[in-house]
């Protein structure tokens, strides 16, 4: 186990497979729902906060899961709150890229999916030098007509399960947490 402080307001805690075990968790039964899963977790912040120092009593937390190869990550945001401590897991098994190359097809793409009203994915929108991109979050796999749907209008899929974050940091974000309906609800 490895306990990180990225900045004053995140530490990063990267679990290995060992540790997981060691914890009698995986990444699939790492959920705040479950009691235990819930007593490892903050037994987690509690060695969390005695490593880094900081004081994690009365903070609202938001705890994001990431899979990665040798175990997970859990990102650990501490947002200032003056009420209660409050837990909350995301975590998201796959992010799909995709990639549009003019922003006619985007635009058409997200107009095509927001008329999928049943279907609601996480989503993401960003945009860089080389085009625009829409990032689909599932933890089951995309329906079949939806994916359909995106590789009408996308360039391209793109891999690669760390896109995600480099286009949050080096990309321009066009819309945060379920950009097709909220671009979507613009178009219409």
């Amino acid at each position: 186990m490895n306990i990180e402080q990225l900045d004053p307001a995140r530490i990063l805690i990267s679990l290995c497979n060992q540790d997981l075990e060691q914890y009698d968790v995986t990444f699939d039964t790492l959920d705040w729902k479950e009691r235990h899963s819930r007593n490892v977790i903050r037994e987690l912040l509690h060695y969390a906060a005695d490593v880094t120092g900081i004081n994690l009593n009365q903070k609202k937390l938001m705890i994001e899961a990431l899979r990665y190869d040798n175990g997970c990550l859990l990102l650990v945001t501490i947002r200032e709150s003056p009420h209660r401590k409050r837990y909350r897991i995301r975590r998201y098994h796959q992010a799909n890229a995709f990639w549009f190359s003019d922003l006619d097809h985007f635009l058409s793409c997200i107009k095509a999916l927001y008329r999928f009203p049943a279907i609601r994915y996480p989503s993401s929108a960003f945009s860089d030098k080389k085009g625009y991109y829409l990032i689909i979050h599932s933890t089951e796999g995309i329906q079949s007509g939806y994916l359909h749907t995106v590789m009408e209008f996308c360039s391209g899929k793109v891999n690669g399960k760390w896109l995600p974050a480099v286009l949050s940091e080096h990309g321009t974000v066009l819309a945060r947490k379920n950009a097709i309906q909220r671009i979507g609800k613009e178009l219409h």
